[in-house]
């Protein structure tokens, strides 16, 4: 039970201020283990136990001479009185949901201007040692499939150029899963549009391990070549 509690005072904080940061689209470039990802909690560990403490201590001092409501809440002065504190349900339940909605606002600080500050900061000095920029995304795969953006890309397999498919994107894979998939919807439409029309190419990706290249359409002009089509076809119909 100790270990328990333990993990949710120490742990628990920097833990959860990290997954925030992965949902809000940052991920590492590669997947850290279980000691880098306690390093990692440690160190947000302290920004987040700062703030969810001061908060306490306001609330103590508050309630401490509130006349009506006298309550003895604890002052937090060490390791011993929080972990002393750590048996008590109700500061377990405060400092738990404290926890959550100040690793919130962290991760959203961190994964918003303070990156952007951060990585040019970072990218100037790669400049000066003649090294490339690094960019926002941790992988290429990331860079290309995880725009906000409806995408249609065409599959084809380098071995055999008359084998492929195009659609239009619905999911991708995450970043950290193994096999890197797309799936695909209205094929039979951009098939047809593909035969009739020459969609102008906004980027190509290799992928060298399986000998896949996918190309990827620009999607201003595959919007507008989509209500070409439509058009025609309507026209057609009447």
């Amino acid at each position: 039970m100790d270990s328990f509690l333990s993990l949710i005072i120490f742990i628990f904080p920097g833990l959860i201020a990290f997954f925030w940061i992965q949902l809000f689209g940052f991920t590492p470039a590669v997947r850290y283990q279980g000691t880098e990802m306690l390093a990692i909690s440690a160190i947000l560990w302290i920004p987040i136990n700062i703030v969810v403490l001061l908060i306490y201590y306001f609330i103590t001092v508050m309630y401490k001479y509130n006349v009506y409501y006298p309550i003895d809440m604890p002052n937090i002065k060490n390791f011993s009185d929080l972990n002393r504190l750590s048996t008590n349900f109700v500061f377990i339940l405060y400092y738990v949901i404290a926890s959550v909605f100040t690793s919130y606002f962290l991760a959203r600080a961190i994964s918003g201007k303070f990156f952007d500050v951060m990585l040019e900061k970072v990218n100037t000095i790669r400049i000066k040692n003649n090294k490339a920029a690094l960019s926002r995304d941790a992988s290429v795969w990331d860079t290309v499939f995880s725009k906000d953006v409806a995408q249609v890309v065409k599959i084809i397999n380098l071995e055999d150029k008359n084998m492929f498919d195009i659609g239009e994107i619905k999911n991708v894979s995450r970043t950290y899963e193994t096999e890197k998939n797309i799936v695909l919807q209205r094929m039979t439409l951009w098939r047809e549009i593909d035969e009739k029309y020459d969609l102008d190419v906004s980027e190509v990706f290799f992928d060298i391990k399986t000998g896949m290249k996918i190309i990827i359409y620009d999607s201003t002009h595959c919007q507008v070549t989509l209500d070409d089509y439509r058009r025609k076809q309507e026209e057609g119909n009447n």
